[in-house]
């Protein structure tokens, strides 16, 4: 037995050790795959690889907004590294092609303060390509030199990147809608930004929106911005236009309402605004008071429910009002829910009433549970289970429970079995095997429901299996099942 050696361990132990440590090698050599984010740790190692995967671009150039995956890539990677990176990303700001650029500002961008030597090359690169990616960095810098740029370049700079700007750079966007000169097109623009962001700022901006507006309305004739042209007086109307004849008071009234109820501080002054009688200004003004909760809102919201041009807006108006409706508009109300000509009226009429959770609109509730069309009966059972009626849950419970048993609606059956649940807080089964087990999500066999007013569609989420009591049992890889339903009289 000379020359041989025994280690006591089996063959194939050893081999077994030995091929798992060769795949672990050679899966940490493995090449990232573009399309595969789970793989991205490893498109690159090191300043020098990753700097070199920035600059490899395939095919042309064809002006997607979000960049290939080599520079999202080396970007994320590069965005990790030290200071001593920032030099060599600073030419690459001018690179020829245009995913180069963007991926060496993105690089920046996630650096944050460690790229602050960085800022006077973004901000030529800002300059010379406004719509780039220049301004992301300078963003996530929230260097206050860009501030001048970005209102040089406000109309033609990434609207979802102004919608990030930081607490320095921030304010700008507030300055253009204060400014006088400010043209029709970035009031717009700037109107837009800042209602979508009016979650941030509030302390500060909503005092600077009041303090503005008050001075627009101090203006014997409302300013228009410059070089706009209203060739004639406007119709009324009920709906938002910023168009020539828009005066200014309206883009600082349109931005206080996307505060809601953080902006009611405001209410004087949009008032004020409201009393101008402006036909550009009014309907602005009116949705800001809605958006307020203000009672102020409510008897011009009433003139425009008598107009059928403006039915819809009101309608939802007063559903989003609620109780601070009450008592004024009941009474149009319940005429529509009884008399209006088209189904979508009566429905929305239901809605409402339901929000306003008034007593007075029980019965007339009830008996449009049961009228033609399929989207009122729907809205009606909807509205009595609703939180505004919670105190009259017992004498509905007998009306919901038979529209779960009986009703031909599978919406309204939907509506019927929600109320009972929160009326219950227990699991109410179908009343027959044809029914879903549940169209409430989370609960019973976690079907999730999607529902419009004339439909219910109930899904389940990948890549769970669907529950073997749902809709889709019977269905070979079924996930989803629509369940519509005729509305009535077209």
């Amino acid at each position: 037995m000379e020359g041989k050696v025994k280690s006591g361990y089996p063959r194939w132990l050893a081999g077994l050790v030995y091929a798992v440590v060769a795949l672990s090698l050679g899966c940490a050599r493995q090449t990232w795959k573009r399309d595969d984010v789970m793989t991205w740790e490893g498109c690159c190692q090191g300043p020098d690889a990753c700097l070199a995967l920035l600059q490899e671009v395939h095919g042309p150039d064809t002006g997607e907004r979000w960049l290939p995956p080599e520079q999202e890539c080396a970007a994320w990677k590069l965005g990790r590294e030290g200071e001593d990176v920032v030099p060599r990303l600073v030419p690459l700001l001018r690179h020829a092609d245009r995913r180069v650029r963007g991926g060496a500002a993105r690089a920046l961008a996630a650096m944050e303060e460690k790229a602050r030597r960085a800022v006077p090359a973004l901000l030529a690169a800002y300059e010379r390509e406004p719509d780039g990616m220049a301004l992301h960095a300078l963003s996530s810098l929230d260097e206050a030199r860009a501030a001048p740029a970005i209102v040089r370049n406000l109309l033609k700079s990434p609207t979802s990147t102004l919608e990030h700007l930081g607490p320095t750079l921030a304010p700008v966007l507030m300055e253009v809608l204060e400014n006088p000169e400010s043209s029709r097109e970035e009031l717009v623009r700037v109107r837009y930004v800042l209602a979508r962001r009016a979650v941030t700022h509030t302390e500060t901006f909503v005092p600077r929106l009041r303090a503005l507006l008050a001075r627009e309305l101090a203006e014997p004739t409302l300013r228009r911005p410059p070089g706009t042209f209203c060739p004639a007086v406007s119709a009324p109307g009920c709906e938002t236009v910023f168009d020539g004849c828009t005066p200014r008071a309206a883009y600082v009234a349109s931005v206080l309402a996307a505060y809601e109820r953080e902006g009611r501080e405001a209410a004087p002054e949009v008032i004020q605004a409201l009393q101008r009688a402006d036909v550009r200004l009014t309907p602005v003004a009116l949705q800001s008071l809605v958006a307020f909760d203000n009672p102020a809102a409510v008897p011009e919201v009433l003139r425009q429910l008598a107009a059928p041009e403006c039915r819809a807006r009101a309608l939802t108006s007063l559903a989003s009002l609620g109780p601070v409706a009450r008592p004024a508009a009941m009474e149009p109300l319940l005429r529509v829910l009884a008399t209006g000509r088209e189904g979508w009226e009566r429905a929305r009429a239901a809605e409402a009433l339901g929000r306003l959770g008034d007593p007075v609109a029980l019965e007339a509730l009830r008996q449009a549970v049961y009228e033609p069309h399929s989207e009122v009966q729907a809205a009606a059972v909807r509205a009595l289970g609703s939180y505004a009626f919670r105190a009259h849950a017992e004498e509905m419970e007998p009306l919901f429970q038979q529209v779960l048993t009986t009703h031909a609606s599978p919406v309204a059956r939907s509506h019927a079995r929600w109320a009972l649940q929160a009326l219950s807080g227990e699991e109410v089964r179908p009343a027959a095997p044809s029914e879903p087990a549940s169209v409430l999500p989370g609960r019973g066999s976690e079907w999730g429901m999607c529902q419009g007013p004339t439909s219910t569609q109930l899904h389940w989420d990948k890549p769970r299996a669907p529950s073997r009591e749902g809709p889709c049992a019977d269905v070979p890889d079924a996930d989803s099942a629509s369940v519509l339903e005729a509305m009535g009289e077209a």
